[in-house]
């Protein structure tokens, strides 16, 4: 190359320099502004579907509201309280919450709900359903929290409210065919998720997870998809991951008519 360079007349050296000159600067123009690009494309993807799942935070923000504030009320109310003191005393053979006492009294959930102190309560997750259903049509699964009632020092029962998953799981279903989303715990087990079986499990990209307000990009079977992530509570987190390329696809489309607007002016 340098031998050619050499080579080359006077003329032409000085020709060389003048196309280097005119390219060089366009060259750099275009890296440093597709780089841009990319940078404030990130950021409004980020920003649009941080948008889209706050949305469902605060749908499923306000349920598990006021499953706590059932769950106090059996606490703190005196005729609720006495009423739960009074139901854990009744014959467990002819009443009709045996079922919940047969089918939750095992748990290790419940027993360790019952070590706790009065004032703490335990965000179990998703369990099986345990509610029956005249019609005989439920959710396979509930989402339950659970807290001791207690006397002074003395226990009195444990008090547990449940979620029919149902209507959350219209809402997940919902959303991107394409699109993950789901609900786990601070250890990354997952509470809930449009794909039950998947419920119970630890999420496998939960050492990845950003912080609120950011967002993470990873590689799943050779493409990058978007993670983020919105606190429902201390204990929960709402999840979203999405393929990058489908959710860059709207933002890319209005560059491109932008562009060419901009040219036709």
């Amino acid at each position: 190359m340098r031998t050619r360079i050499q080579a080359l007349s006077l003329r032409g050296k000085l020709m060389a320099g003048i196309v280097v000159c005119l390219l060089l600067p366009s060259v750099v123009s275009f890296f440093v502004s597709n780089w841009f690009t990319q940078g404030v494309m990130k950021e409004q993807v980020t920003r649009n579907s941080q948008e889209s799942l706050k949305i469902v935070d605060q749908y499923v923000a306000n349920q598990l509201d006021r499953m706590l504030y059932i769950l106090n009320l059996l606490q703190f109310d005196p005729d609720l309280h006495l009423f739960v003191a009074e139901l854990g005393q009744m014959d467990t053979v002819r009443q009709p919450y045996e079922i919940v006492q047969t089918k939750l009294k095992l748990k290790p959930w419940y027993r360790e709900t019952s070590d706790l102190a009065h004032y703490q309560t335990r965000w179990v997750g998703g369990e099986p359903n345990y509610v029956p259903n005249p019609d005989g049509v439920r959710h396979p699964y509930v989402l339950t929290i659970a807290k001791p009632i207690r006397s002074g020092d003395q226990l009195r029962a444990v008090a547990v409210v449940s979620l029919d998953a149902a209507a959350l799981q219209k809402l997940f279903s919902s959303s991107k065919k394409e699109e993950t989303l789901l609900i786990t715990d601070r250890e990354g087990r997952i509470v809930f998720d449009k794909e039950m079986e998947r419920i119970g499990t630890l999420f496998p990209f939960h050492d990845r997870l950003p912080s609120e307000g950011q967002a993470s990009l990873i590689e799943v079977d050779g493409e990058a998809n978007l993670l983020i992530a919105e606190a429902l509570n201390p204990h929960w987190q709402l999840v979203s991951m999405s393929p990058y390329k489908q959710a860059s696809k709207p933002i890319q489309a209005i560059r491109r008519i932008d562009l060419k607007m901009s040219r036709s002016g």
